[in-house]
């Protein structure tokens, strides 16, 4: 699904992602591990188009992630580390808004909006406005939102950063179930107990790749 062939990214000469070198399989749930300021989500933002990489090869089902960045889009979600959503609206306004902006088609955006409250246990939230959820629950509806398009790839920057430990199981039992439903998902995380999680584990310090394997 993803190769990244000595992908890197300098800001102001500094290298803050140093000539990464991994793949990732289809359906897999791969860990990107890391303390703060390691380059991991500079490392998604390249992989998203939303940054350019300086140098190196990056490719999402063999297209170019900067060549064909809008092309791609369509074949990935993403969930940021901050609450990016609009919090004036309600849960389901900002469904129905980013399927609309995804892309899906308005014949099965309704139901597809149905499905995800109920696989993200939202439905007795969705008239309410989404500034207004616990934490938790701001991130089950990114997640929705993510996934309202049905993308194929899931990146999910830091998704339980913040979150207690109660919302952080909620959380990963939500992405097990995407994974058996043959989503491929990149995580980034500074947590081992959630690098233990993952189907393969990479782990980065200073830009650098230090070792990529199963957790065990």
């Amino acid at each position: 699904m993803i190769i990244l062939d000595h992908l890197s990214k300098e800001y102001d000469k500094t290298r803050v992602v140093d000539g990464l070198s991994f793949s990732i399989e289809t359906g897999s749930i791969f860990g990107l591990l890391g303390p703060n300021g390691a380059g991991k989500t500079t490392t998604i933002r390249m992989l998203c188009g939303l940054t350019k990489p300086s140098g190196g090869l990056g490719l999402i089902g063999g297209k170019d992630i900067w060549k064909n960045r809008f092309e791609i889009r369509t074949q990935f979600g993403y969930l940021a580390q901050k609450f990016s959503l609009y919090p004036d609206l309600t849960v389901s306004e900002n469904l129905r808004f980013f399927g609309g902006a995804c892309g899906v088609a308005r014949k099965v955006l309704g139901s597809r909006t149905d499905y995800l409250l109920e696989t993200t246990d939202l439905i007795e939230k969705r008239h309410a406005m989404a500034g207004s959820l616990s934490g938790g629950m701001k991130q089950r509806l990114g997640l929705a939102c993510a996934l309202i398009h049905d993308p194929p790839l899931l990146f999910l920057d830091e998704p339980t950063s913040g979150l207690d430990p109660v919302h952080r199981q909620e959380l990963w039992s939500l992405l097990y179930e995407l994974s058996d439903r043959g989503k491929t998902l990149l995580v980034t995380t500074h947590y081992m107990d959630e690098a233990e999680r993952c189907t393969e584990v990479a782990f980065m310090h200073n830009g650098c790749l230090l070792g990529k394997d199963k957790p065990d």
